[in-house]
């Protein structure tokens, strides 16, 4: 239970952390028009990230918020994670943007 309300506190804090910076936090759940699209999901292998601004971290987490794997990208628009090792069930996809901008989503792996 310590792990996660950790990771909620993290997101907490980085809510904070972006207001206060005025660079927006946010959590796609894919209902409209966004700068940022992740699909498919569910996936069996593969999740598509596409994003209008460099794309320069994805890390994927746990239901309890630990952190399963981090990528640093070169910083291109569309980036591709291979999650095919992953064991099956929900995971949480955070993205990260050269303006500083987190985007999270949920996926789940069948």
């Amino acid at each position: 239970m310590k792990t996660t309300a950790s990771f909620v506190l993290c997101l907490l804090l980085a809510t904070i952390a972006s207001a206060q910076q005025e660079t927006p936090f946010v959590i796609q759940d894919n209902k409209g028009p966004s700068e940022f699209l992740m699909y498919p999901n569910p996936t069996v292998d593969v999740v598509y990230i596409e994003h209008i601004r460099p794309v320069t971290e994805v890390s994927v987490f746990n239901l309890l918020g630990q952190m399963i794997v981090r990528f640093e990208t070169s910083r291109n628009h569309n980036y591709v994670l291979d999650i095919t090792e992953l064991r099956n069930g929900m995971y949480f996809i955070r993205v990260g943007d050269n303006r500083y901008n987190t985007y999270i989503q949920k996926v789940i792996k069948e």
